[in-house]
């Protein structure tokens, strides 16, 4: 008995390392990496569960229990708990991949039984694959029309769009009045009516940066909008 503790001892240090360390980045992985996660958590388990069993026999017969053996299995309980965690959010990012390719599916089907319409994608910050999102373009569909809205111009070349419309940045009065809708000032004081002014001027008259900002500091004090005027 003493000379098994003896060798789990000393296979504790790579251990850890063979079937433990690599759960951390397994669970971003597909197919045969996901199944080789799951049996290299199954080798710990067996393994976790023979020494313990093991340790309630030497206990059991007052037999000292080497502290290696005892900091090994807490280490192992520890992994298979890290491991248990990551393969609950591996099953659920597989529910969850099914669910959104469903939903494209009721997309599609939904958008053909239409015979005119209009798909507006909106703030579109990189190249979107419209088969993929499942929907229907050309002549899968001459009847569905796509208005995509992006501050990126090489959005525009990568999605070979028909025809791209530049729209200026707002006037100074359209802006303020986007800034006062997002931050919601009603009645302010006199100085605090200054300050947003002037953050509202720093948005350049862009858009969605001054309904980011905007909403960003409709919580904010006087101390706050200040420093961030600086």
């Amino acid at each position: 008995m003493a000379a098994e503790f003896a060798i789990a001892a000393n296979i504790v240090g790579n251990l850890e390392t063979k079937y433990a360390s690599p759960y951390v980045n397994c669970f971003i992985r597909l197919g045969k990496i996901v199944e080789q996660f799951k049996n290299r958590q199954n080798q710990l388990e067996l393994r976790k569960d023979r020494v313990k069993n093991d340790v309630d026999e030497a206990l059991r017969q007052t037999e000292v229990i080497e502290k290696d053996v005892e900091d090994w299995l807490t280490r192992a309980e520890k992994e298979l708990e890290e491991a248990q965690s990551l393969e609950n959010e591996i099953e659920y990012l597989a529910f969850k991949k099914n669910a959104i390719k469903g939903k494209a599916e009721q997309l599609l089907l939904r958008i053909k039984e239409v015979n005119s319409i209009l798909i507006i994608p909106d703030d579109v910050w990189e190249e979107l694959d419209l088969k993929v999102i499942r929907i229907p373009f050309g002549d899968d569909h001459n009847g569905c029309k796509i208005f995509l809205t992006t501050c990126l111009k090489q959005v525009f070349t990568q999605m070979n769009c028909q025809k791209d419309v530049l729209l200026n940045i707002l006037s100074e009065h359209e802006a303020w009045a986007l800034f006062k809708d997002n931050v919601r000032l009603k009645d302010v004081t006199s100085l605090l009516h200054d300050v947003a002014k002037e953050v509202a001027e720093e948005c350049k008259g862009l858009p969605l940066t001054i309904v980011i900002v905007g909403r960003a500091l409709k919580t904010e004090t006087l101390d706050g909008w200040e420093v961030v005027n600086q």
